[in-house]
């Protein structure tokens, strides 16, 4: 945001906004950020919000009547992630020639906000690195839990359903243009635009598919680092984009895209992985992993297009914060364009308590790697909760040899899915049978991946003293038992002369 405070630009009433009596409450030192479409003054514990009356072609505020309807819809947005900070919207009149906040009639609506501090903001608290993983993780299960309750996109033909999927993505381009850009940049920008085109096509069965399933829904649409703020130990999303429906109603996958991806622009994949990671158990959209490259490839270039507006000068040379950032969302964008030939596909094998899924979660961030467990798949195939212990019999229900049949076929197709779209991945079960070894190192293979069997073991002791502990504490979603440790010690195949050659027990060596 531009914080300069342009004067000779403003009308002469908002330069009244800098007075205190304008406001009906006690202020501090007020201050204003200016945008190209709004005004947001800084008073101590309120912000409000003015729109400013112009029309950009993407957006209209040219009229009274817009912009209150816009700040309506800012307010109604916003208030479904941020309702403590979003307060109202109020008039904003004329009194004795001067602007007052709250007097009729109006000659202008604001949005009223409770103010918060900006080293609060998401993109600064991680350039002081002060954003944890635990923090990524509970936005992450609270937006899973968002997406479930926001409106489901009403249903259109299936070719409209793939338009409006792949028009946002392709329209970027028609906005970087001009002079100010090299030659070497204008290359680099028409590979992505050519990959782009292609994989429109390509991911048009997909595109329709999420959009059959209601998978298209009111998201935020602008879920990048600023645009999230820490109060108190929690997240809060804000801002959401209320002047362009066609930009909100979308995938959620895009909407979550934008965070992963500004997260991988910054040089912390590995807080990405662990915010996707978590989005993914929590949803259990892994059918999302087909469209998610597009989707980062899409958000990386709304970031380049916003700096390379913002820049006098994209050139491989130039500096200034703006170019600085263009070229960052470029390289990250020819980047993800370029999947990997063999990703890896990591099969955790060990008996219950051996270590698999702690194991597992430090390979998420460091390989990085998407995470199928088959604890939770478990769950959902049966539709319960993820911290309900099941109660039935060790062969009976979920546990059943159709219930594990089924569970280890969503985590072969999720895997399949996730290694088609290049992304390394790993399958968190216990693959004491030969079986299911064999159909996964078969499907790696077929698709150019490269298997690897992670071997975790421990003392029966310790495996014996771990699962009790579980069972007093109550927090993990595992429902193994001393009984069923001891049905899989009669059942556990060991790794016949193929499989040993891919087997390790070092994790280390998966991220070296």
């Amino acid at each position: 945001m531009d914080t300069k405070v342009q004067k000779h630009l403003q009308p002469r009433w908002i330069r009244g906004l800098f007075e205190a009596g304008a406001y009906p409450h006690p202020t501090g030192k007020i201050q204003l950020i200016e945008t190209h479409i709004s005004w947001v003054f800084l008073t101590g514990e309120y912000a409000y919000k003015i729109k400013k009356p112009v029309d950009l072609g993407f957006l209209d505020f040219s009229s009274l009547e817009r912009r209150k309807y816009f700040c309506e819809e800012e307010l109604r947005l916003n208030q479904r992630t941020s309702k403590d900070f979003y307060l109202g919207v109020v008039p904003v009149g004329m009194a004795d020639g001067r602007p007052l906040i709250g007097h009729q009639p109006a000659a202008e609506y604001a949005v009223r906000m409770r103010q918060f501090p900006p080293d609060a903001r998401l993109d600064r608290r991680l350039a002081a690195d002060q954003v944890s993983a635990a923090e990524l993780q509970q936005l992450a299960a609270r937006l899973a839990e968002f997406y479930q309750r926001v409106p489901v996109a009403a249903q259109t033909g299936p070719q409209m359903a793939a338009e409006r999927a792949s028009a946002p993505a392709l329209d970027n381009f028609g906005h970087i243009h001009g002079d100010h850009i090299s030659s070497a940049s204008r290359l680099r920008i028409d590979a992505v635009e050519s990959w782009t085109r292609s994989q429109a096509v390509e991911l048009k069965p997909a595109f329709e598919q999420r959009a059959a399933h209601g998978l298209v829904r009111e998201c935020h649409g602008d879920l990048h680092l600023a645009n999230l703020f820490a109060w108190q130990g929690r997240l809060y999303p804000y801002d959401c984009l209320e002047f362009n429906p066609d930009l909100r109603w979308i995938d959620q996958v895009s909407d979550i895209a934008f965070l992963v991806m500004d997260l991988m622009a910054r040089d912390r994949t590995d807080l990405a992985y662990i915010f996707l990671n978590t989005w993914l158990e929590e949803s259990g959209d892994y059918d999302g992993l087909a469209v998610l490259r597009f989707y980062l490839v899409y958000r990386s270039m709304v970031r380049l297009k916003v700096a390379a507006i913002q820049t006098r000068l994209l050139h491989e040379d130039a500096q200034g914060e703006h170019a600085i950032k263009a070229r960052l969302y470029l390289d990250l964008a020819r980047h993800l364009m370029d999947k990997p030939a063999h990703p890896r596909l990591v099969m955790m094998h060990g008996l219950s308590a051996s270590g698999k899924t702690r194991t597992s979660a430090g390979l998420v961030p460091a390989m990085p790697a998407i995470r199928i467990r088959s604890d939770l798949e478990r769950k959902r195939l049966h539709g319960l909760p993820r911290q309900l212990h099941l109660q039935s019999g060790i062969d009976t229900g979920p546990y059943s040899e159709a219930g594990t049949a089924a569970t280890y076929g969503a985590l072969l197709a999720h895997c399949e899915t996730g290694l088609k779209a290049g992304f390394n991945m790993i399958a968190d079960a216990t693959f004491g049978r030969r079986h299911w070894r064999s159909r996964f190192i078969g499907m790696a293979r077929e698709l150019g991946a490269d298997p690897v069997i992670l071997v975790c073991s421990a003392p029966l002791e310790t495996l014996k003293e771990r699962i009790r502990k579980r069972a007093a504490e109550g927090v993990d979603e595992s429902d193994a038992t001393l009984e069923v440790l001891e049905r899989q010690q009669t059942r556990f195949e060991p790794l016949d002369e193929d499989e040993r050659p891919l087997a390790i027990e070092d994790p280390g060596r998966l991220t070296s």
